[in-house]
């Protein structure tokens, strides 16, 4: 799936003074925070769901096992959201989204904030 494209509508983006002045562990939340509240549309396109469901098991360690403890806690509540319409062609995904919620309801006191948003 080539995207490339769609790469130079989000220039502008980067112009303004949000994503020009926050750090990436803040867009990335806040990107995530943004995807969970518009839940409810995600199903009927198709194709936004293909795309995110691609960057997803691209970067899906990386989000979960390998990044700040704000984007994991928003992880959490993404897939609280997303767990029955992604990856429905990737168990080994699947199965890796499913693992991270589990075990972070074990996790010490200071990621105590995965667990509760898992």
């Amino acid at each position: 799936m080539e995207m490339r494209p769609n790469y130079l509508v989000l220039i502008e983006f980067f112009k303004g003074k949000f994503l020009g002045s926050k750090s990436p562990e803040i867009i990335i939340e806040s990107c995530v925070m943004s995807l969970t509240i518009i839940s409810y549309l995600l199903p009927k396109r198709l194709d936004i769901l293909q795309a995110l469901d691609f960057m997803l098991k691209r970067n899906q360690n990386s989000l979960i096992n390998d990044s700040h403890i704000l984007i994991q806690a928003r992880m959490a509540l993404f897939y609280g959201y997303f767990s029955d319409i992604l990856f429905k062609d990737d168990e080994d995904n699947f199965k890796q989204g499913l693992e991270f919620l589990f075990k972070s309801l074990g996790n010490p006191a200071e990621t105590q904030v995965v667990g509760m948003q898992s």
